[in-house]
């Protein structure tokens, strides 16, 4: 068996997890990765050795900490995040809400900072690590600044309705993303979770490229969102600038 084999096993094994689930038994992670019992038996010892993955004392698996610490290394994390960090702690203060940052990864958007507050609304577990694109303010961003090829694969697929509000015509879709294109932010009500607003701006490189999104999520029934508008883009630029 090649070492190229034995990688794409051992990375089936981490994809079982999620947000949702971040503990799974050995049978589960082996239905889950589809992986044979003795195969999944060996790399799972293996990684844990290695820091990749923790036995829990019920004898259940978590990812380890080597994880976190290879992923925070991450030369396009690390630069957004210095950058964004004292631009998101001023809207955090100045808000009260949760503050995002976030990049796309094939069709999510993966949030790699958030800075939240104790009276931020509350957010459903699947959405606090990674977001649909075509139903989030972050992930609209992503997407409406994304290449054609992206955008026409993206909407190639049945979009998951997450709520009544939820946006799922690719039309409809497309017409959303050159909104957000035109004046520059995006704004999502009730689309990701019922009760929850954002608004999203693009965080761009000196040459005009997209590397990421800054968003703040608040209550739907948020006050002034002209407010907050003004604050997120001010921001995005501001990090754009300073990256």
């Amino acid at each position: 068996m090649s070492s190229r084999s034995m990688l794409a096993k051992a990375s089936d094994i981490l994809g079982a997890f999620s947000a949702a689930d971040p503990v799974l038994t050995q049978a589960e992670i082996t239905r889950r990765a589809q992986l044979a019992h003795s195969t999944t038996r060996r790399l799972l010892t293996e990684m844990v050795d290695h820091g990749l993955l923790e036995r829990t004392d019920d004898g259940s698996f978590t990812p380890g900490l080597r994880l976190w610490e290879l992923g925070s290394m991450s030369q396009r994390v690390l630069s957004l995040r210095d950058a964004a960090m004292p631009f998101m702690t001023v809207l955090n203060q100045a808000l009260g809400q949760h503050v995002q940052l976030a990049v796309r990864e094939g069709h999510e958007a993966v949030i790699v900072e958030r800075l939240s507050a104790t009276n931020a609304i509350g957010l459903s577990i699947n959405l606090r690590n990674r977001l649909p694109l075509h139903a989030s303010a972050t992930g609209k961003v992503l997407l409406a600044y994304a290449s054609e090829a992206v955008i026409t694969e993206c909407f190639a697929r049945p979009l998951a309705q997450l709520t009544p509000h939820t946006v799922t015509d690719p039309q409809l879709q497309r017409a959303d993303l050159a909104r957000i294109q035109r004046q520059g932010y995006a704004v999502m009500r009730d689309e990701t979770q019922l009760g929850v607003a954002a608004v999203a701006a693009p965080v761009r490189t000196a040459r005009r490229q997209l590397v990421a999104a800054l968003s703040v999520v608040v209550p739907s029934q948020f006050a002034d969102f002209d407010k907050l508008i003004h604050g997120v883009t001010a921001a995005a630029k501001a990090i754009s600038a300073a990256m």
